[in-house]
């Protein structure tokens, strides 16, 4: 079974689409030895901010290196201040190889206030062999403080017909579609005239065409499915028996656009509630669906953060 967005994930930072000044800013800086000791990667989902930051610590690191001394943390998970003060001791030993530690800490709006002030002291030492990575959907929840002591590059959507029509070609080599068919042509057309930017929704869809969906339904969202919303509804009640009978009616998980439309429901819920106890629950389900899951777990991660939800909203009844 295909997945494009992890089956063609870059490697190396030629093999990149777009931000091409990003590339050129990031290679000056490392061929010239100048590392900073902490860079900040911004940008929307599915731009490739996780990718981008694993090339650059290997980059770092060296090509010939086994990367022992990268460690790559989601912060959704790994957020509070022991957790960080953790981290920043284990900063003290030296690499196994190589001058640097690479880590990279993803989801990084996820630290909290207190953990990201833990950040501040290791980001400005001149002597540290640490090199940090941030990536983050939201640069604005990081104190100014930390986002003043890193290198931030801010990523955009692609743009260009040309990036867009280049990731497309990959895809179909990469499914052994033909490059130069009429639908291959018209479906570059439809996504730059929707200016759809991401390259993981573009796989995602261009995924979908090669498997026989018809190009006017490859973006169609799947949010608006009224299973999902029976899904949502299961989930707000408590119900995992109902969630669990109606996941497995589910034919694609499209597990982004699921967890956005039960967090909505959530949402709305929690704002009805008084103080209590099934408020504290909906909101740590809430904030439990705003973690970001790989590609290749994504779906059984879902099932699996649904049904803490339904356990806890059931529970505090």
């Amino acid at each position: 079974m295909n997945n494009l967005s992890i089956d063609l994930r870059p490697r190396e930072l030629a093999d990149v689409i777009g931000h091409e000044s990003v590339k050129a800013a990031i290679q000056k800086q490392i061929d010239g030895g100048k590392i900073p000791r902490a860079f900040m990667f911004s940008g929307p989902a599915g731009l490739g901010k996780t990718t981008l930051a694993l090339i650059v610590a290997k980059m770092i690191q060296g090509p010939n290196c086994d990367n022992p001394d990268i460690t790559e943390l989601n912060s959704a998970d790994t957020n509070g201040v022991d957790d960080i003060r953790s981290l920043v001791e284990s900063c003290a030993y030296r690499p196994f190889s190589g001058r640097f530690k690479v880590l990279v800490l993803n989801e990084s709006q996820m630290l909290t206030a207190a953990a990201q002030n833990v950040l501040l002291a290791p980001f400005e030492a001149e002597d540290s062999s640490t090199v940090f990575i941030l990536t983050t959907t939201a640069p604005e929840k990081i104190i100014q403080p930390l986002q003043d002591r890193c290198q931030h590059f801010r990523l955009k959507p692609l743009s260009a017909e040309v990036e867009i029509a280049e990731l497309v070609e990959r895809a179909a080599v990469h499914l052994r579609v033909e490059i130069a068919s009429a639908a291959t042509s018209d479906f570059i057309a439809q996504t730059v005239n929707a200016k759809i930017g991401s390259p993981r929704q573009i796989l995602q869809a261009f995924e979908k065409l090669a498997s026989g969906v018809p190009l006017k339904d490859c973006y169609t969202s799947d949010p608006h499915d009224p299973l999902y919303k029976d899904i949502a509804l299961s989930v707000v009640g408590g119900d995992w028996n109902k969630c669990r009978s109606l996941l497995q009616n589910v034919q694609t998980g499209d597990s982004r656009a699921l967890r956005s439309i039960v967090s909505g429901f959530l949402g709305s819920a929690l704002v009805k509630q008084d103080v209590g106890p099934k408020a504290d629950a909906i909101a740590t389900c809430l904030m439990g669906l705003g973690a970001a899951f790989e590609d290749g777990i994504a779906w059984g991660m879902t099932r699996a953060a649904f049904y803490k939800c339904a356990k806890a909203i059931s529970g505090a009844k």
